[in-house]
């Protein structure tokens, strides 16, 4: 069962793709949406946001993309195979982005435009996120049980609610731009008052310096780079292939029609997956 239609992508891709600022996205997937096979006969699922977005990164010279996922995909122990093709799929997507996004200068030294990494749950254990939020500009976003992917968006039964707002501040919807700093403080440890680590509180009560660069997008955007380069402080973790694909006993990645379905097959889509089932020691 395909995601809802509020949160399924328009085959024209208007409003997110039409960015200019900063996009904002916590995804347990992260792939391209569209089938390798070409488009299915409906054009409204045909729109690969990954490549849309690659556009936007080249036409757009100010835009500023952070990008945060599990090190580890969601499949449980015994859908490795489901898993490896995910890993490859994420890497693909990455070079992908920052190839498009190239790099801006930075403080010390040059800062991707696009920012992927791990957040951290606790010290020494990265967070498991299994819901998605895209915030694009801080005034359209997208939250609930889907993924960034192809079969999230098109193929497993999921429900997201797409919310815009009327409530306008120098351009970003006050609602919105709240969730997005809350969100992105949460992996930072920071809020409006010092917190965490041992920081003093501040004499005359400011709040933290990453709190107040957070308050817009692009800077926001540089708060990440900035913490990614000098190491992650505990906070984040630079992206991750997955398991080696080359190393002895690898698993073997499913094919896409069975890790990475759309549902255009039916009935033959399952007597793949029944097949892979039947036939491998691993799912």
């Amino acid at each position: 069962m395909p995601s809802s239609g509020a949160g399924t992508p328009s085959g024209r891709c208007g409003g997110p793709c039409a960015t200019r600022g900063s996009w904002s996205i916590e995804t347990p997937l992260f792939c391209g949406t569209a089938h390798d096979d070409g488009a299915p006969a409906d054009s409204a699922a045909a729109v690969n946001l990954v490549a849309e977005l690659a556009t936007r990164l080249t036409i757009e010279p100010r835009l500023r993309v952070v990008i945060l996922v599990p090190r580890e995909t969601p499949f449980v122990p015994g859908y490795e195979p489901f898993a490896m093709y995910h890993y490859a799929r994420r890497r693909l997507t990455a070079q992908t982005l920052a190839l498009a996004g190239g790099t801006v200068d930075g403080l010390n030294a040059r800062r991707p435009r696009v920012v992927i990494a791990h957040p951290m749950g606790v010290p020494g254990r990265p967070l498991v996120i299994r819901s998605t939020t895209v915030i694009v500009d801080d005034v359209w976003c997208l939250t609930g049980a889907s993924s960034y992917s192809r079969r999230g968006l098109t193929f497993d039964g999921s429900n997201d609610v797409v919310m815009t707002d009327w409530t306008i501040d120098r351009g970003a919807s006050v609602a919105i731009r709240a969730h997005r700093k809350a969100l992105m403080a949460m992996h930072l440890g920071v809020g409006p008052q010092p917190v965490g680590g041992g920081a003093p509180a501040s004499p005359v009560g400011a709040p933290a310096g990453d709190w107040v660069r957070l308050h817009q997008g692009v800077s926001a955007h540089e708060t990440f780079a900035d913490l990614l380069l000098s190491g992650g402080r505990g906070k984040l973790l630079p992206l991750w292939n997955g398991p080696d694909p080359n190393a002895v006993n690898a698993v073997i990645p499913h094919p896409a029609q069975v890790a990475d379905p759309d549902g255009r097959d039916g009935a033959s889509l399952i007597t793949s997956v029944i097949a892979a089932l039947g036939g491998n020691a691993i799912i």
